[in-house]
Formats: C-alpha cells, structure tokens, sequence
C-alpha cells in the first residue's frame, strides 16, 4: 500500500510539473507570438506612416504643379482679354471713324444730286 501510495504521488507530481511546464511553454510561445506580432504591427504602422507622408509630398507637389499652371493660364488670359479689349477699342473707333466718312460721303452725293436737278 505503501508503495502504491508512493507511486501515485510521483505521477501525480509529474502530471503537475508536466501541465506547470506545458503552461509555461504555452505561456512562452503565446509571449513571444505577442512579441512578434507587436513588432509586426509597428513595422506595418511605420511603414504606413512612411507610405503616407511619400503620398502626401506626392500630393503636395501634384497640387503645385497644378497651382502653377492655373495660375499662368489665368495669367495668360488676362493678358489676352486685355489685348482683346484694345483691339474692340480700336475696331469700335476705325467703325465711328468710317460712319463720319459714310454721312459725310452720304452727304456729298446728296448735294451732287441737289446740284443736278
């Protein structure tokens, strides 16, 4: 009996210490599965940062660019209204120019009309 008792306290020690051990373990893989998995995250987060500043200088530049050629043809277009806006000027003054010389022609042919009969 004695021994029998004996022989069940061993296993049942080594049960203990093989679940403790087991537990352990588990605990260590699921520590350092943690571990890598919290690296990973960082790397990805780092690398989303870094992906995000890259796509934001992208944008920055695109929008400048962009900013700048707005900004000529605005530019451009003013001037050429400006320049349009003489030449009406110019047309409008050359067309009252030659309406004066229409009535005073208009007026010349009258009086050589008035002169013939």
């Amino acid at each position: 009996f004695f021994f029998s008792s004996r022989r069940r306290h061993t296993r049942c020690s080594g049960v203990s210490w093989a679940r403790r051990c087991v537990q352990e373990t588990g605990y260590n893989t699921a520590l350092s599965g943690m571990k890598q998995d919290q690296q990973k995250f960082h790397e990805a987060l780092v690398q989303t940062e870094e992906e995000f500043d890259r796509d934001l200088q992208f944008t920055e530049q695109k929008l400048m660019i962009e900013l700048q050629q707005e900004t000529k043809t605005t530019e451009d277009l003013r001037q050429s209204n400006s320049r349009l806006a003489k030449e009406i000027k110019k047309f409008e003054e050359r067309n009252n120019n030659l309406d004066g010389m229409i009535k005073d022609l208009q007026a010349q042919l009258d009086q050589l009309e008035e002169e013939k009969m």
